[in-house]
């Protein structure tokens, strides 16, 4: 995957930053205290 565009590696990224943001901070700190 090294033939990727800017473009297209801008797009995962945004795509990364959604579902890290989508994410509940506190439904994350509850599974980490689960383990």
């Amino acid at each position: 995957m090294a033939s990727m565009s800017l473009q297209q590696v801008k797009y995962l990224d945004t795509i990364l930053d959604a579902l890290f943001h989508y994410q509940d901070p506190a439904c994350q700190l509850i599974e980490s205290e689960r383990k």
